[in-house]
């Protein structure tokens, strides 16, 4: 009811959006970019740079996933990847080459007076050598990159180009707010923070695409109202399904949030970034690059020419 008949001039604050976005992009990978070659494991998981892969059979006591973690955080990029089930099997990986390391990390388990009880039988330790993480990393960028080309191309084929830029725009936007915001946050970038840009770069073009695909409906029966009174007047229609919409899915990850840890807590985390750029680029970014691509001038479905409005 609240949004039941809005009349927002989205338009008009294009540019600022735009110009704020573009600062908090450049300083957040800025500052991830400077960490990746500086010490990439503050910021990139062993996965993704190489390292040792320990897995512990639990033979006697609680495999406390909270304990664990504080017991092996002063180990260089150690990580509590996950526990079988009843935390029976425990997976631990760290970027430190393998040599003596899988006897340090036991003895920091051993030493913590909160896994006093806990008995760990060796179960593997095997190198990941820096080429698989290279592999790794390379495929995952390769995703993502592969991901935004074919959205490009469907929506522009859908569309028309300038509608296909404007979505890919605004696509990037939500994936590098998303990473540059997560890796501030102090957590490593791995395969499944890769798996949740891919899961935004999805979610957040449907919510483009039916402020788009209104945008269209109204050029095709409208004639005469210039473009931006045009795109105002479809973002604003679509403004009530656009806060419902996002706002269910930032509950249903906001509990994965609250309530997991571990991967899953990366994923949720990078989600949340995700849903909040795609909720913001949907409306302030994607349209207006539209726009500055046909210079205000009225896109034509009818034919391939772009007439301006007199």
């Amino acid at each position: 009811q609240f949004f039941k008949n809005p009349n927002f001039d989205f338009v008009a604050l294009g540019n600022k959006a735009l110009l704020i976005s573009t600062i908090i992009i450049v300083v957040t990978l800025g500052l991830f970019t400077y960490r990746v070659f500086t010490k990439p494991t503050s910021v990139l998981a062993v996965d993704l740079t190489g390292g040792t892969s320990i897995v512990y059979d639990v033979k006697a006591g609680e495999a406390n996933v909270g304990e664990i973690r504080k017991a092996i955080n002063s180990f260089d990029n150690a990580a509590l990847i996950q526990t079988g089930d009843n935390g029976s099997i425990l997976s631990i990986k760290t970027g430190v080459d393998k040599g003596d390391t899988e006897s340090q990390i036991k003895k920091l388990i051993d030493s913590a007076e909160s896994l006093k009880g806990l008995e760990l039988e060796l179960k593997s330790c095997d190198q990941i050598g820096p080429t698989v993480g290279n592999d790794l990393r390379s495929s995952g960028t390769k995703a993502v990159i592969f991901s935004l080309i074919a959205i490009l191309i469907y929506i522009g084929f859908r569309f028309r180009f300038g509608f296909g830029l404007g979505g890919i725009v605004a696509l990037a936007h939500d994936a590098f707010i998303a990473l540059g915001l997560f890796s501030l946050c102090g957590r490593q970038v791995s395969l499944i923070v890769v798996t949740a840009l891919l899961t935004i770069i999805g979610y957040s073009i449907n919510d483009t695409v039916v402020v788009f695909d209104r945008i269209r409906e109204i050029l095709k029966r409208d004639s005469r109202t210039p473009l931006k009174d045009v795109c105002n007047a479809a973002i604003n229609s679509c403004l009530g399904r656009t806060f419902i919409t996002s706002l269910t899915t930032f509950f249903t990850v906001a509990v994965l949030f609250i309530f997991v840890d571990g991967s899953i807590y990366d994923f949720a985390l990078t989600m949340l970034f995700g849903i909040i750029a795609g909720t913001y680029s949907s409306v302030f970014i994607a349209t207006p690059v539209m726009m500055w691509w046909y210079r205000n001038k009225r896109p034509s479905f009818n034919d391939e020419d772009v007439k301006e409005v007199k």
